[in-house]
C-alpha cells in the first residue's frame, strides 16, 4: 500500500520538521523564517517522493504553486511592514495636536 518513496519522503520531512522544532536557535524564529521553514520541509518529502517516481513536470508545477504562494505571501509581509512604518513614522513626527 505504502511505497518506498513515500515513506522516504515522509521521514525526511518529519525530521527536518523536528529539527526545525528543537532545533536550540539563538532566538525564536520570525514567522515568516518559520513558514519558510516548514514549506521548504514538505517541498523535500514531496521531491523525494515525486523524483525518485521521475515525476519531474509535476514537480516543476507544484514548484511554480508554492513559489507562487511563498512570493504573495511575502509581499503581504512587505505590505504590512512598510504601512505600519509609516504610521510609527506619523507618531513620532506628529505635534500632538
Amino acid at each position: 500500500m505504502w511505497s518506498t518513496d513515500l515513506l522516504l519522503g515522509l521521514v525526511a520531512m518529519a525530521l527536518l520538521l523536528i529539527v526545525g522544532h528543537w532545533f536550540p536557535w539563538s532566538r525564536r524564529l520570525h514567522r515568516l523564517v518559520a513558514y519558510t521553514w516548514g514549506v521548504a520541509s514538505i517541498g523535500v518529502g514531496v521531491t523525494i517522493w515525486l523524483g525518485r517516481q521521475e515525476q519531474w513536470t509535476l514537480l516543476a508545477e507544484l514548484a511554480f504553486f508554492v513559489g507562487s504562494a511563498g512570493a504573495v505571501t511575502a509581499g503581504c509581509w512587505l505590505v504590512d511592514w512598510s504601512a505600519n512604518a509609516r504610521l510609527r513614522l506619523r507618531s513620532t513626527t506628529d505635534d500632538g495636536d
